[in-house]
């Protein structure tokens, strides 16, 4: 599940108070990261996150509930009932979407928790392309995210300095 970017933003200014700061003897450094949390500070209450990426992930979870729940119609066993909101993803403002996606992804989590439980119950045919469909899920929601990472600056941290 993914935290409010508030929570980030709020980590962050922790790990420099608390983390950071303590360890910085030079004073220019000192005070270019006293600026840094000054800045998140005053970021915070303006930032939200991306309304077209997070339209995107709540897309994809919805078409991957929706295929868990048409493979599974005709079977005994049904996972949890899984209803698409009334109200479309594109008119909801970007804190409700957010509300959505994590909703959302609570309910991909009881989906993989119920197959599971009732694997044994299911065609085995059903139960694989259930599988299938969440994993599918999880790959393209994994590989939106990396497209979206920065490569990190693993020798820079390692060191403490520019490479």
């Amino acid at each position: 599940m993914n935290n409010t970017l508030h929570r980030l933003i709020d980590g962050i200014i922790i790990a420099l108070e608390r983390e950071i700061i303590p360890h910085v003897d030079d004073a220019y450094a000192r005070g270019q990261a006293f600026a840094v949390m000054d800045l998140l500070r005053n970021m915070r209450s303006r930032l939200e996150w991306s309304r077209d990426i997070t339209l995107a992930e709540v897309g994809l979870q919805e078409a991957a509930l929706a295929r868990v729940d048409e493979l599974c119609r005709a079977q005994a066993e049904r996972p949890p009932a899984w209803k698409p909101s009334a109200a479309a993803a594109s008119t909801l403002s970007t804190h409700e979407l957010e509300q959505r996606r994590d909703r959302l992804e609570t309910e991909v989590c009881n989906m993989l928790k119920w197959l599971a439980e009732h694997r044994a119950a299911l065609d085995p045919v059903v139960a694989h392309a259930v599988e299938a469909t969440l994993a599918g899920y999880m790959r393209d929601a994994v590989k939106r995210e990396l497209a979206l990472t920065a490569n990190p600056l693993f020798a820079e941290i390692s060191r403490g300095a520019n490479a």
